[in-house]
């Protein structure tokens, strides 16, 4: 299962990707890794990689299919968290540049590591009808059934028409 133990950096690289985390995220593995090390965003659920010349955002790692693609190149080196705004940096030549992140897909995931349900579904609330909000209804409505927490999960189905 992929779990967040520590606050910006998972413990595997690609390389050494299970099954359950590879299919989790619908990453194949070849003899050669084609992803850079996953990196998670700080005080969230969202993740970071790199695949070779795109920087990949998974917003929500319940629905690995939906992956936010940025073209770059050079190397992403950090994950920056401060003042309102999320960047990944990335060197390219001699130059730093910030790739900045949705900051309200983030406000999700902040809420879910925060275990504010409420903030999650007023969150969701706002962001309508985009291709990301099915996932994170369903990850949210999983998670209210987890903790017992019927009315939000009722709300969370409700939203996916269930």
């Amino acid at each position: 299962k992929l779990e967040n133990d520590k606050p910006t950096k998972l413990s595997i690289s690609i390389s050494g990707l299970s099954d359950e985390l590879g299919s989790k995220l619908g990453i194949r593995v070849l003899a050669e890794p084609y992803y850079k090390p996953l990196v998670w965003v700080p005080g969230s659920d969202v993740v970071v990689a790199q695949s070779r010349n795109n920087l990949c955002v998974w917003y929500n790692i319940d629905s690995p299919d939906q992956v936010t693609l940025f073209p770059i190149k050079g190397d992403a080196v950090d994950v920056v968290r401060a003042d309102g705004k999320t960047e990944v940096v990335v060197e390219e030549g001699q130059h730093q540049l910030g790739y900045e992140l949705d900051e309200g897909l983030l406000e999700f995931g902040t809420a879910i590591h925060d275990n504010d349900l409420g903030q999650a579904i007023l969150f969701l609330e706002k962001l309508g009808d985009k291709p990301e909000a099915e996932g994170m209804w369903s990850n949210l409505a999983n998670i209210a059934i987890a903790t017992n927490k019927l009315r939000v999960a009722e709300r969370c189905y409700a939203a996916l028409g269930d």
